[in-house]
């Protein structure tokens, strides 16, 4: 038997229809380079959205899709797909654990300083502190996706992808060593914290290596700058560590003297974190959060703006370090340059601007306040840096913690948030399954939101620059330490939920018996009737026998569908909403079943 006739594939047809009915429908997504993403278990991606997110022409996809269906049998064939997860689920794993390691020490080393305890192994310490949360935590996050998603984006296969896996392994070898080197004996601290440093750069060059190999085979598009910038701020980062880890070395101190560092953690922040973050919202941003076309014509001036900016702090940086004198102004020019880069490529994404409504419009809607949430944190942070740099150009240094808090503003509420707005987005279609608890995921927007508000505003509100605040500061680590929980659960979640899915698989199981071990379909009355006709084989049919009949009409169907809830539908047709409900429900189970 030929493709089902009755299954038509439209605009407004979701990927995870397409593939739950045709699972063989893959090898098309892979063609046009759209890999691995979604599946037959996971969230509604509508074509239309999916194809343009990846920028390929709908049509095209859509036509070719019909093509294959026509020459398959319905539902037949089992799903070829990879057969394991991910590999991003490695290194963000990792992350999470760095984090719920980082960021509890980073509580215990503020109680300590309230107790007057600052000692060499503290600072040590409060070092690996920092490393575990921008190189661990973030950055292990940024490997994960950016493993994943750039290949994406550019439609080809990931290049050197054999080392993907060596470069994960260095980079979490190097923050475990630096933590762990802390509790060691000093001579022995010394060593490990430079072999730490070693592994740091290599583990980065090696990322550097794929990504922008990655990058330059495929088409060359706005974002690109933006990305390659960050990975050229990464090594000069770790390169920088390397040399102030080699002079700790010399000096026999288990610590990196404090402006070098503080030197190479504002490359790592601003050059690294920052640009790949701004490069990745320039390319998803506008379809996630269905923004106003980006505006392009000043984005090669905002690039340069913000390297330049980089580029005056990482010398300022140095200089101080050096002991010269002209540090300051290199340092306040710095950060009001890199202010108007960063903050003007914000603005120009349009990132507060409202969402549009569209027949284009992302119908996932969580990540959007995290993202928002986020980038206001950005502006707060860019604004409050280049303030205390001016501070310090004019003889009023700043104070530790205030330092501190211009860049746990960025870490923590510009940085981390965007880490669980993009991963609640983008990892449920990675994985091919749902978010687990969208209502934790709520609740980790307003613990990320706390504990920033607790990190970074007291030292600023204060009159001695934060001084005798480290009790307070340290009270940031308890929402923060449960916002990664919560995420931590969601994540584990949705991996189980994967891997139960791929070992049935394995055992022989139908792709149709495999969905209903995974994820019972449960029609209720505030769902949209697109959203029923997506989800339920036959439900189409089905209302338009019940009486919706402009169903039958694909451009009244696209423009209503999505807008009314079975509910509103049923009142307007004067339709027994129970009945429907049952009947909708029970096409459902023989669905899942693998009866129609």
């Amino acid at each position: 038997m030929g493709g089902d006739d009755r299954f038509r594939i439209e605009r407004r047809t979701s990927v995870r229809e397409v593939l739950r009915r045709y699972p063989t429908a893959a090898e098309v997504f892979e063609r046009h380079g759209i890999m691995g993403c979604g599946g037959p278990d996971g969230p509604e991606e509508p074509l239309v959205f999916f194809a343009l997110v990846h920028k390929v022409d709908p049509e095209r996809l859509i036509a070719e899709l019909q093509a294959h269906i026509a020459s398959v049998r319905v539902a037949e064939s089992r799903a070829p797909v990879e057969r394991r997860l991910p590999f991003a689920v490695l290194p963000i794993g990792l992350a999470v654990a760095a984090a719920l390691g980082g960021i509890p020490l980073g509580a215990v080393l503020a109680l300590m300083a309230a107790d007057g305890r600052l000692d060499a192994r503290w600072t040590a310490a409060v070092q690996a502190h920092g490393q575990a949360q921008l190189m661990g935590w973030l950055g292990l996050f940024i490997v994960g996706m950016a493993l994943h998603i750039v290949p994406r984006f550019k439609a080809i296969p990931l290049a050197l992808q054999g080392l993907r896996l060596p470069a994960v392994a260095t980079w979490a070898a190097a923050v475990a060593l630096r933590a762990g080197a802390v509790a060691l004996p000093q001579a022995s601290s010394v060593a490990a914290l430079l072999v730490a440093a070693c592994l740091q750069t290599v583990a980065a060059l090696l990322f550097v290596a794929t990504v922008s190999l990655t990058l330059m085979r495929g088409r060359r598009e706005g974002y690109d700058g933006f990305l390659l910038s960050a990975l050229v701020w990464l090594a000069a980062g770790t390169g920088l560590q390397l040399a102030g880890a080699a002079r700790a070395r010399a000096d026999g101190v288990p610590y990196i003297a404090a402006h070098w560092d503080a030197a190479a953690l504002d490359v790592l922040t601003y050059g690294f974190v920052l640009m790949f973050a701004l490069g990745v919202s320039l390319r998803v941003a506008p379809f996630f959060l269905s923004l106003p076309p980006t505006r392009q014509r000043p984005l090669p001036f905002l690039l340069g703006a913000a390297d330049l900016g980089l580029l005056l702090l990482t010398t300022g940086g140095v200089a101080r370090a050096l002991e010269a004198a002209v540090w300051a102004p290199l340092t306040a020019g710095g950060a009001a340059t890199l202010a108007i880069g960063a903050g003007g490529t914000a603005l120009a994404l349009r990132v507060f601007s409202p969402s549009q409504p569209s027949h284009v419009a992302d119908e996932q809607t969580l990540h959007r306040k995290f993202v928002r949430g986020a980038y206001g944190w950005l502006l707060l942070a860019l604004g409050v840096q280049a303030w205390l740099s001016v501070r310090a150009a004019l003889g009023q240094e700043p104070g530790w913690l205030e330092t501190g808090a211009a860049r746990h503003m960025l870490l923590l509420g510009f940085a981390t948030q965007m880490v669980f707005g993009i991963a609640y987005r983008a990892l449920p279609v990675f994985l091919g399954v749902r978010l687990a608890s969208p209502r934790l995921a709520e609740v980790t927007f307003v613990l990320v939101n706390v504990a920033a508000v607790t990190r970074a505003m007291p030292p600023l509100v204060s009159a001695d620059g934060g001084g005798g605040m480290w009790s307070h500061v340290a009270g940031a680590g308890l929402p923060a330490t449960a916002a990664v929980l919560l995420f931590g659960y969601n994540l584990q979640a949705m991996v189980v939920a994967a891997w139960r899915r791929l070992r049935k698989w394995e055992e022989g199981l139908p792709l149709r018996e495999v969905r209903a071990v995974s994820e019972p379909t449960a029609v209720t009355a505030d769902m949209t009737v697109a959203q029923v006709i997506e989800r339920v084989p036959g439900a189409l049919e089905l209302l338009i026998e019940r009486g919706f009949t402009p169903l039958a009409d694909p451009n009244l169907r696209a423009a209503l569908a999505p807008t009314v809830t079975l509910k509103g539908a049923c009142e307007l047709r004067g339709v027994d909403l129970d009945a429907l409900l049952r009947d909708l429900n029970e096409l459902a189970r023989r669905g899942q079943r693998g009866e129609i």
